[in-house]
């Protein structure tokens, strides 16, 4: 970018001089709408990198002193920081000594790390659920940007179907798209345009290079060709750890990846998204088809509301009691909505 946004004086390296991020930018939206795909594209670019996902702002409160250090303390022995290969120690020791003395300085000089090991200047940070912490993250990094990618609430969910880290309901998914959803479109009312933009998943698919022409230009960025080349090459922080639904992110756009719900979701998997995500879809300007929730399908996912509420309630107290818990139970939202398959 040609003008810099965030520049990090404390950071430093190993020859002494001081690390620079000129651009940061973070990608949100709801899990599963295309924000790995987004990720790859723009991390094609020359001067861009985006690591592992942070989760830094769900992980770390807006503290000072002694409890920034407890909350530094505990986020690098996370998962998501494990994943980034960075040295946790020093991390901790910048706290104490009061190098970083709030969690932006802390996140940015992670940023500044990962710029100096790739040689890149502007680092993109991709945690889906950043998108309910936007204006906080703002308001402490003044100069980041924001994408918000959408895409169908059927497909987003269908997509999640099978997946361990997704015990939620049909319903319960719908509704947190919707949530999801109705926030964006409020930080669309209150955001500067500058700072906030959006991309529709079907849009990205259909034409790649007009989008990310757009979304070059609103990072500051000049386009570059190799963006819609994504899959040809090992884009930045892709290994061979990663988990096997992100790789398939990685291959060539294949326009069938919209509407594949309506080979994995039965109707009344259809139906209950439809209607709690519904009008939240047809002002991000996506058909409904003509379909009617049965009373007995209200009944079953208002039961499944009611299980899923008790369940998160368990483990949350078996958190808080030190016990052993198991993953969440998985079968309404892995089975109950798929569609059978004829056999082969």
């Amino acid at each position: 970018m040609r003008e810099t946004l965030l520049r990090h004086k404390a950071a430093q390296t190993a020859a002494g001089s001081p690390a620079r991020v000129e651009g940061v930018f973070f990608i949100v939206g709801s899990p599963r709408s295309g924000t790995t795909l987004l990720r790859t594209m723009l991390a094609s670019h020359s001067s861009v990198c985006v690591p592992h996902e942070t989760e830094f702002f769900m992980r770390v409160p807006r503290v000072r002193g002694a409890s920034l250090r407890r909350a530094v303390e505990g986020y690098v022995r996370s998962g998501p920081f494990a994943n980034q290969e960075l040295d946790g120690a020093s991390l901790v020791t910048g706290v104490v000594r009061g190098a970083f003395r709030t969690r932006a300085e802390v996140f940015v000089e992670m940023l500044a790390r990962h710029a100096r090991r790739s040689g890149r200047t502007v680092v993109g940070e991709k945690s889906p659920h950043h998108c309910r912490h936007v204006e906080a993250i703002a308001e402490e990094l003044p100069g980041a940007r924001f994408i918000h990618i959408l895409r169908d609430a059927r497909d987003v969910i269908a997509s999640r179907l099978g997946m361990e880290w997704s015990g939620r309901s049909v319903a319960s998914g719908a509704r947190s798209w919707a949530g999801i959803a109705r926030e964006h479109r409020r930080l669309e009312r209150v955001m500067p345009v500058e700072r906030y933009t959006s991309v529709r998943f079907e849009d990205l698919l259909h034409a790649p290079a007009a989008e990310l022409r757009r979304l070059s230009g609103f990072l500051g960025l000049e386009f570059e060709p190799a963006m819609l080349n994504f899959d040809k090459r090992a884009r930045e922080g892709a290994r061979a750890g990663d988990p096997a639904w992100a790789g398939v992110t990685v291959r060539a756009i294949e326009a069938d990846a919209i509407g594949r719900y309506q080979g994995r979701l039965d109707a009344r998997g259809i139906a209950s998204i439809q209607r709690f995500a519904g009008a939240e879809m047809v002002r991000a300007g996506y058909a409904l088809e003509p379909r009617r929730a049965r009373p007995d399908w209200v009944v079953r996912d208002a039961l499944e509301l009611v299980g899923e509420r008790a369940s998160s309630l368990g483990r949350s107290v078996r958190r808080r009691l030190g016990l052993r818990h198991d993953a969440p139970a998985a079968h309404a939202w892995n089975g109950a909505h798929i569609r059978e398959q004829p056999a082969h």
